[in-house]
């Protein structure tokens, strides 16, 4: 058993969990999110992770076209998660929402014929120290610009991030939201150091802003050529309409 202290409570984490694996999506301590899992293996590693205290680890893919994935197939570092709401559909798939408690390793894989199983090590985050706040700010404001940008982000990503003041928690929020590919998303899951980690937002943060900006302004400047060209055709249109002079 692991030993992880979050906000009010203490949880006790098994050291062996079922594994189910994600496509396209890396899941991070602190996210809250509904997931639907259909795939065999899957279903049956959430079925155990149900009659165990709802415990479970979320390995992302390398490779999000691979439909069996096999463990080579797999990220060994992933997020331990509890189920905090399960319905099981008829077609047999599971709407699940799934809360990200702490980042984990496998250390090894179980034999299993028809799920994923390990025994797997929680992993710490280093303490930080006051440079930490140095490093948060800055990013914590260029996620706040990244999020105005981005239509996909919803508006209460940013309130949760009002009066939050521990920066691990700040880090895992940002980097779940943060539309970027796995294995950018992976790196920042993998990264052990606080400080390192901001680092690593910081420099995605200023890619992706630059990006979105430029989209922007070319946004802006199509909708202002549509506009001028609505307006041309309108003044044609209209002075070909008008009575001439005699």
């Amino acid at each position: 058993m692991a030993t992880v202290k979050r906000l009010d409570e203490t949880l006790e984490i098994p050291d062996r969990l079922p594994i189910i694996a994600l496509r396209d999506l890396v899941f991070f301590p602190y996210m809250v999110l509904p997931l639907l899992i259909g795939r065999a293996r899957s279903v049956r590693a959430l079925q155990e992770a149900e009659e165990a205290g709802g415990w479970a680890l979320l390995l992302a893919q390398r490779q999000a076209a691979v439909d069996s994935p096999e463990r080579h197939d797999l990220y060994r570092t992933g997020t331990v998660i509890r189920v905090a709401q399960i319905s099981h559909l008829a077609d047999g798939t599971a709407r699940v929402v799934m809360e990200g408690i702490a980042r984990a390793s496998v250390r090894r894989f179980l034999p299993a014929q028809d799920r994923f199983r390990a025994t797997v090590d929680v992993l710490p985050l280093s303490e930080g120290g006051p440079e930490l706040e140095m490093l948060r700010a800055p990013v914590e404001s260029m996620f706040r610009e990244y999020a105005r940008l981005h239509p996909r982000v919803p508006e209460e990503v940013t309130r949760a991030l009002d009066g939050e003041s521990r920066a691990d928690r700040v880090a895992h929020l940002i980097s779940g939201h943060l539309l970027i590919n796995t294995a950018e998303k992976q790196e920042l899951l993998e990264s052990a150091d606080q400080a390192a980690r901001f680092e690593i937002l910081r420099e995605l943060l200023v890619r992706e802003v630059e990006i979105l900006r430029i989209e922007e302004k070319l946004d802006q400047q199509i909708r202002f050529q549509m506009e001028t060209g609505r307006r041309q055709g309108y003044l044609e249109d209209h002075l070909r309409g008008s009575p001439r002079e005699p």
